[in-house]
C-alpha cells in the first residue's frame, strides 16, 4: 500500500514538472500556443454548431431537448480535454518507440504504462475542459433541476463522467499498444477519435438492439458521455451505475494486462 502511494505521489510530482516544462515550451512561442489555443476551442465550438443545425430542423434528437444534448456534449469536451490535458492521448507510447526512447522509459523508477500515459501534458487542452463546464453550467440552468436533486445528480455525473474517462483511456491504450507491433502507429489516432466523437450522440440514436449491446458492451461508448447525462437530466436505469464501474474496472484491468503483453514484444532500439 505504501509502494502505491508513494507511486502516485512520484506519478503526480513527474506530471506536474513535465506540465510546467511543457508549458514553457509552448509560451517560448506564445503566438503559436494562442493559435493552438484557438484552433482547440474552434473545434469545440463546432459540436455545439452541429447540435444547434440539428435542432433548427427537429425539436426533439431521440427523446432529448436542446438543453439535455448540450450536457451530452459538455461531457464529451470534458472528456476529450483531460484525455490530452493529463495524457497527451497516450501518443507517447507511438512517439518512444519510433524514437527508440522506450529503452529509458523501461529503466525509470515508475511504472511503465503510467510514465508513458503521463510524459506529456498539452497546456492548451484544458480550454477543453473548461469550456466543456461552462457548457455544462449553461445547459444545468435552462433545465428543471435545483436543491438537493442538483447536488446528488452533479454528484452521480462527476462520478460516472470520472467512469468514463477510464473507459476511454482503457480503450485507447488497447489500441495505442498495438504499435509495438506496427512501430508507426500514427493511424491508428483516427481510430480513437471516431470512438470518442460517436459518444457525442444520445445511445437512443442506436434503435437496432444489436447494436445497443455492442455499444453498451464490446465497445461502450454509451458510458462515456451519454449514461452520466442521463443521471443529470432524466430519470435513469440505476443498474447502469453499476454496470459503468464494472465495465471501467474490467476495461482497465484487460486494457493494463494488454499493455504488458504487448511491451513484451518490444524490440529494444539498442538490440
Amino acid at each position: 500500500m505504501k509502494r502505491s502511494v508513494s507511486n502516485l505521489k512520484r506519478a503526480i510530482l513527474l506530471w506536474r514538472k513535465n506540465a510546467q516544462v511543457r508549458l514553457m515550451a509552448r509560451m517560448a512561442y506564445p503566438g503559436n500556443f494562442f493559435i493552438l489555443t484557438a484552433s482547440v476551442i474552434a473545434h469545440m465550438v463546432l459540436n455545439i454548431v452541429f447540435m444547434n443545425v440539428i435542432f433548427n430542423f427537429v425539436s426533439d434528437f431521440s427523446g432529448w431537448t436542446y438543453r439535455e444534448a448540450l450536457v451530452i456534449i459538455a461531457g464529451y469536451m470534458i472528456i476529450d480535454g483531460i484525455n490530452w490535458a493529463l495524457f497527451a492521448n497516450l501518443t507517447g507510447i507511438t512517439r518512444n518507440i519510433v524514437n527508440g526512447d522506450m529503452d529509458f522509459v523501461l529503466v525509470k523508477p515508475l511504472d511503465t504504462q503510467l510514465y508513458v500515459s503521463i510524459y506529456r501534458a498539452d497546456p492548451e487542452d484544458w480550454s477543453r475542459v473548461v469550456l466543456g463546464v461552462a457548457v455544462l453550467i449553461y445547459a444545468i440552468a435552462g433545465l428543471n433541476l435545483s436543491g438537493w436533486a442538483l447536488s446528488i445528480n452533479l454528484l452521480l455525473y462527476s462520478a460516472l463522467l470520472l467512469s468514463g474517462i477510464v473507459i476511454f483511456y482503457s480503450i485507447n491504450l488497447i489500441i495505442k499498444s498495438i504499435s509495438f507491433w506496427t512501430i508507426q502507429g500514427w493511424g491508428l489516432q483516427p481510430i480513437t477519435e471516431a470512438i470518442l466523437y460517436g459518444s457525442r450522440f444520445p445511445t437512443g440514436i442506436f434503435t437496432h438492439k444489436f447494436v445497443r449491446i455492442f455499444f453498451y458492451t464490446a465497445l461502450p461508448i454509451a458510458f462515456l458521455a451519454s449514461v452520466p447525462a442521463e443521471f443529470l437530466v432524466k430519470l435513469p436505469d440505476f443498474y447502469l451505475l453499476g454496470a459503468s464501474f464494472l465495465i471501467a474496472i474490467v476495461f482497465f484491468y484487460v486494457s493494463r494486462k494488454f499493455f504488458y503483453f504487448a511491451l513484451s514484444h518490444y524490440a529494444s532500439a539498442s538490440s
